[in-house]
């Protein structure tokens, strides 16, 4: 457990618990099977991770928080090794087009995401183009059928 030695864990308002392990200049996503199933939510804000991949199974993480990182890859095992997965935080990192964001199409219980600050929400032919970014959504909801929030924004169908 050396690796997690400077990582915080509590129990959230909701009963989650949560291991932190945010600021820790972490690049890669490893030596999570010394865990076991033990959290129901892992912190890996303002990281330097560029691939959301190499999670062991850990069926009890309902939340993964991963603002503020460089991810433009998505490991299509996601739905496989959590398969609880509810809310997934992917705001300000590198997602740039649709098809990275296609393992996600396979978690059937993910009903948060949040995509914002991504280069895929900013469209760079025309910044702020109301239809490239209802497109967007339109794609995204019927591609997880789950999802209630996208980007914050409740979904109504």
């Amino acid at each position: 457990m050396q690796y997690f030695s400077s990582a915080t864990e509590y129990v959230s308002c909701i009963g989650e618990r949560t291991l932190i392990l945010r600021d820790q200049g972490r690049t890669k996503i490893k030596s999570f099977h010394l865990l076991s199933s033990k959290y129901d939510c892992i912190d890996l804000n303002r990281n330097s991770i560029s691939s959301l991949s190499g999670f062991p199974l850990m069926p009890r993480i309902s939340s993964l928080f991963l603002a503020d990182n460089n991810i433009f890859t998505i490991s299509y095992y996601i739905s496989i090794f959590m398969p609880s997965l509810k809310c997934l935080n992917l705001h300000n990192n590198r997602i740039s087009n649709i098809d990275q964001l296609k393992p996600l199409f396979f978690c059937k219980k993910l009903e948060h995401l949040i995509i914002d600050e991504n280069p895929i929400t900013q469209h760079p032919k025309s910044p702020g183009d109301k239809t490239f970014c209802q497109d967007l959504r339109a794609k995204i909801i019927a591609g997880i059928p789950s999802l209630r929030f996208l980007n914050y924004l409740h979904i109504s169908r």
